[in-house]
């Protein structure tokens, strides 16, 4: 009820007019929505404010080509023990 703008203290009182009581919450509901979707908004915009880096910093042994997947192919045939057999 907080969230919807009700008065915690008086809320009872304008629940006796049914009326009332449906606009408070149908305000209080459009209200709530609005903030929660502002929120999420500005969380969607924080995600993608966030620059990643665009080149590996680490060159492929084999050819000196800084491609990520070439990085990562590298540590993981490190890993296995394999990086003899495949150049």
């Amino acid at each position: 009820m907080k969230s919807f703008g009700t008065d915690v203290d008086n809320w009872e009182n304008v629940a006796q007019d049914r009326s009332a009581w449906r606009t408070l919450l149908q305000h209080g509901s459009y209200a709530c929505e609005a903030g929660r979707t502002a929120q999420m908004e500005q969380k969607r915009q924080n995600r993608k404010a966030v620059k990643l880096p665009t080149s590996a910093t680490i060159l492929c042994p084999h050819c000196t080509r800084t491609s990520l997947w070439n990085s990562v192919k590298y540590f993981l045939l490190l890993s296995i023990k394999l990086i003899d057999r495949f150049p």
